[in-house]
Order: structure tokens, then sequence, then C-alpha cells
């Protein structure tokens, strides 16, 4: 033994006992760490990837390019991967059908497919001559075509044969419209579609390499080549959630993070600051003979912060081995609860923001919380090993008197609350993890600025009017409702800037229908009222702009074609399912049909059963 910090691991080895409490203290505090920024950055992670499979992986779009510009910014450094893009029949306005269903028709070059991995190539190869094409998976499905198989497409000048080389994956915007598309290469869609069609029609979409600074890159390439940078696409979700714009969207996830991160910080510091407070009061005589033998107190400082790190040795790896097992546990459970919110989110992955961050913050806490006890270690006089008093300045004024209570919990209590940095260490840390458990609730409420939470009444799937008008029929709702791997249906009738009044004042309201499952889930937007009025008819609940000043038992008057029908507010709501710009008022259906006359729904919500897919 050279020196004399060559004594940690011996006392480390010898007061493994005394040290367990401090050990779990450093290992909860880290798995918290880890277990906070983990979910955070699970959470951007299941975003990119459902950006990227809905928008695509590319990062910006340049416009009216030739041949060699485009050849030119393919080949920079920050470029990734390139590619020329063109469409036509976007908005499916124009008579290009296949089977009798719309389709849009695209031209782009190979590279386009890792652009946009929704439509990676399932079954068959890229078009390689001029009359061949890609195909999305629902025209497989519903005309049961193959690889290899001519299909004619019909085009506003006619028809044309088309040989399918492959099939690809469904963009999802196209699967909701119910329509099909078709994926020419370049020289394919300039021959067929648009035989006078020059470079500059085409878009080049790029994705950058990762590490570049975008918003800069993007700007260099504007400049050297004249582009005007408000014509310049950008992919601002993918750009958001990595962090290449000003946007403070993420940003704000991961300040939620750190919020909370500095709370955990808060109240570890004070379990094991008392932890530690505990162990060097039962060694006291110990750093006492350090005295006698020459260590300075700055010495006995270093000491004691060094068994402290010491400490973090196996309770920091312990740590985030824990959260990184919780964090996987977390993010299944997720997933089985919704896949329409969470598919995307990875199950086992690691995340390496969280190691960091659980490992450095844990550091910094341990170190923190050591400070009282090594300033309370070097303060140990050398008289206190030479004297044999373990104990010094515990001094009584007179004696403990037993009474009805047992001598031993009177002792326990006196020598407890004579060490009064100990009691306020103990006592705060447990008052910090009451009030974290306490605000556990409005923390999800405040997590609402940063995740969208799944609520009770979430679809997975919507039956829309495509005029948002009430044209659903109702009777459908109850026939999906019979379906077996449906767990509900319930539906909603909109009727929109209707003219009347609430308190006598003249606005323009949006009147909204609800059934009993959703008056049920309106119990939690209640501010102020009752629901059972609307529920029985004879009233409405009424949600309006911020500052509106009405309340329960104010009125509110349409005109119907019986004639002025006067209804009274039965409750006031926080928030709804729908945004509007127009005060929403909310009645039963029956009302509903005897104000507008109307008796379908706008809107039929469907709910799966637990465990069926999207499929």
């Amino acid at each position: 033994m050279k020196h004399y910090l060559d004594l940690v691991p011996v006392s480390a080895r010898v007061h493994q006992r005394q040290s367990r409490l401090t050990r779990l203290c450093i290992v909860l505090s880290v798995f918290l760490i880890a277990g906070i920024f983990g979910m955070a950055d699970m959470e951007v992670r299941s975003m990119t990837q459902r950006t990227i499979l809905e928008q695509g992986a590319w990062h910006a779009a340049f416009p009216g390019l030739n041949d060699r510009q485009q050849s030119l910014i393919a080949q920079r450094a920050e470029i990734e991967t390139s590619s020329r893009y063109i469409v036509t029949n976007y908005n499916l306005d124009l008579e290009y059908q296949v089977g009798g269903v719309k389709t849009g028709i695209c031209g782009m070059d190979e590279d386009m497919l890792t652009l946009y991995p929704a439509l990676e190539i399932e079954d068959g190869t890229f078009p390689q001559t001029e009359t061949e094409a890609l195909a999305t998976k629902d025209m497989k499905i519903q005309l049961g075509l193959s690889v290899g198989n001519t299909i004619t497409l019909q085009t506003p000048t006619g028809t044309l044969p088309v040989t399918l080389s492959g099939f690809t994956g469904n963009n999802p915007l196209l699967s909701q419209s119910g329509a099909y598309a078709l994926f020419f290469n370049v020289e394919g869609y300039r021959t067929h579609f648009m035989p006078d069609t020059k470079p500059e029609d085409f878009m080049l979409y790029v994705a950058f390499a990762p590490h570049c600074r975008i918003p800069q890159a993007i700007d260099e390439i504007c400049a050297e080549y004249g582009l005007d940078e408000t014509r310049v696409q950008q992919n601002k979700e993918l750009l958001t959630l990595t962090l290449q714009t000003d946007d403070s969207a993420m940003l704000r996830l991961y300040l939620i993070a750190a919020v909370l991160a500095v709370l955990v910080v808060a109240a570890g510091i004070l379990m094991i600051a008392g932890s530690l407070n505990s162990n060097v009061a039962q060694r006291t005589e110990f750093f006492g003979m350090l005295r006698c033998l020459g260590a300075t107190p700055r010495q006995v400082k270093r000491l004691v912060r060094r068994e402290a790190l010491q400490l973090c040795v196996g309770a920091i790896p312990a740590g985030l081995a824990l959260s990184v097992v919780t964090i996987w546990g977390l993010c299944a459970v997720l997933r089985q609860a919704s896949d329409f919110y969470f598919g995307d989110m990875p199950v086992v992955a690691v995340s390496w923001v969280s190691l960091i961050c659980g490992t450095v913050i844990g550091l910094v806490t341990v170190l923190l919380a050591a400070r009282a006890p090594a300033r309370r270690a070097s303060r140990v006089s050398p008289l206190t090993a030479v004297s044999g008093n373990a104990a010094p300045g515990i001094a009584c004024g007179k004696a403990v008197r037993a009474g009805r209570v047992p001598v031993e919990v009177r002792l326990g209590v006196h020598h407890a609350l004579h060490s009064r940095k100990n009691i306020l260490l103990m006592t705060g840390s447990f008052a910090f993890s009451i009030i974290l458990f306490l605000g556990f609730s409005p923390t999800l409420d405040f997590m609402q600025n940063a995740v969208k939470p799944l609520q009770p009444y979430t679809p997975d799937a919507s039956v829309l009017s495509k005029d948002d008008s009430c044209n659903v029929p109702k009777a459908l709702a109850q026939q999906i409702s019979e379906l077996p791997f449906v767990e509900r249906a319930f539906g909603r009738s909109f009727a929109y800037d209707l003219p009347g009044q609430v308190a006598g004042e003249s606005v323009n309201i949006m009147l909204v229908s609800f059934e009993d499952n959703q008056f049920g889930w309106a119990e939690d937007m209640v501010r102020e009222g009752d629901l059972q009025a609307a529920r029985d008819g004879t009233g409405v609940l009424l949600f309006c702009k911020e500052g509106s000043g009405y309340q329960p038992g104010d009125t509110v008057v349409f005109d119907t074609p019986q004639g002025e029908k006067t209804l009274p507010v039965a409750a006031t709501l926080n928030y709804t399912p729908f945004a509007t710009s127009s005060d929403t008022v909310i009645c039963s259906e029956s009302l509903f049909t005897a104000i507008t006359g109307q008796s379908d729904y706008t809107i039929i919500d469907v709910q799966l059963r637990h465990g069926k897919t999207d499929e």
C-alpha cells in the first residue's frame, strides 16, 4: 500500500454491508435518470421512423435544375442519396385509372426507393425498360396481379399497356384515398406522359449525410446554383426530429426529460447524502485515527469522495442495466397497447443518450451528495481516536423519560433528532419522493405538450363522409360493431357554422352529436356543470373560446325548421377531441335531429379488439 487512497477498496470490502443502502440509492437514481432520457429517446426514434415511413427519408427537394447541376449536387460530399422525381395526377383529379380506380403516375430514379422506405420493392425489380412499371401492393391484392402481368392504364388520351416489373409497399396517403400508383423510370415517364419534359421539370430529392448541418448545406446549394430558397421543399418533420431546424418541438421533449431528471437528482442527492452521513457517523473513530497518523482535513475529504465514487463502480452499471430492461418492457407494453401510435417504437434497442446521461448525472449526483459527509469527516479531531469517543458532540441536557413509550423507541427518536442535518436530508428525500409520486398525474398532463397521449376515445379506424355532411348511414355503425374483431363503433354528426345565440350573443356554432360512449368519456372534459341534462336531450354541453365567460345555466338559441329552440347549457368543457374555430355545442343524437333534421353520421370511429392487427 503506497498511498492512503489505497485504503478505499479495502474499506469498501470491510464495510460492504453498511454501504448497501447507499449503493441502493445510487442504483435508483441512475435507473430513474437513464429511464427518463431513454423513454424520451425511444419516443423520438418512434416518431422519426413513422415520419420516414409516411413522408420519406429525404431532407430537401430542389426544383429547376438541369442535368449537369443535378449531377454536381449528387456528387457533393454532404449528399448521401439523391433521386429525380416527378408526378402526374397527384390530386387524383385527372382521368388516369387502372381497373376503374384512380391512379397516380410517378417517374423516378431507383434511389427514390431508398428515400421512401414505404415503397420498398416487395416482389420483382425496378423498371428497366420504358414499358415497365412498379405497382403498389393494393393493386396487386385487389386485382390479383403478379410480376410480369400486363395491365391497361386508362389515360385522358387513350389506353396504355404496362408490364408490371414488381410491386412496392403501400403509400399511407394513397391507401387512405383508395387510389393506386404506378412508378416508371425517368425514360419511361418522359416517353409516355410528357414527351417534352425538360430536366428542370423534375424535383431532385436528396438525403444529407449524418452529422451534416443541413440548413447551412441547403443555403450553400441555393446560393451556388441561384435557386430561390422559398421554392426548395424541406421535410420539416424529419428535420425537426433530427434537431436540424429552429423548431423547439423536440427540444421541448428533452427539456421535459431534463426537468424530471433534475427532480430525481435532487431527491437522489438528499438520499445519498443522508446515507453517507450515517456511514461517516459510524466511522468517526476511524477518521480520528487517520488524523492521528497525519492525514490532513483535505486528504480526509478526498478519501470520503473516493469512497463514494468506489460505490459507483457496481451501482451505476446496475442502474443502467435495470433501466435498459425497464425501457424494453415499457416499449413492449406501449406497442401492445396501441400499434397505431407506438407501432414504430423499438422494443429491444439501447439508448446511448440514456446511458451517457445516466452515467454522467449519476456521477455528478454522487459527488454533490458526498460534499457534506466529506466536510463532516474532515472535522473529526485526532483526540477522538485517542479518547475513544466515537460519537463526539452528543450531549444530553436531561435524562430521557420513557413514560408509556418503550425506552428503545424514545432513545431511537432522541438520537435520530440529535443530528439536525441528517434528519433534514432524510425527511427531504422522502418529501421529494412523495412530491414526485403525487405529481405523476399532473406531469402526464404536462407531457401532452410533447407527446400525444392515447385517449380512451382514440379510434383504430374511421369511416368519413366525403364532403363532411351527414351522409354516413347510422345503421352502418351497428353493422360494424357486430363484427367479431370490433370492440365498439360509435358515430358523430356535425353541423357547421350554424347561426345562433349563446347567452344573448350572436355566434357561429358547430353542433356535434354524442352517443353514450362519448358522453361517458366527456366526464373528464367537464369544467363546470353536469352531463345528465345533455344525455337526456334537455340541455347541451358548451366548449367555447377562452375568455368568453360562458357558464352552466346560460342559454343557447338555435333557428330550427319549427322555429327558435332555446336550450340550457348543462356543462362547459375544458377541451374537445376535435379542433374548431367556432363555439362548439354538443348534444344528444335525438336533439341533433330535432335541430338540423339530419339523422345520419358524419363520421364513424371504430375501435378493434385487443390483439387485432390493422390488416
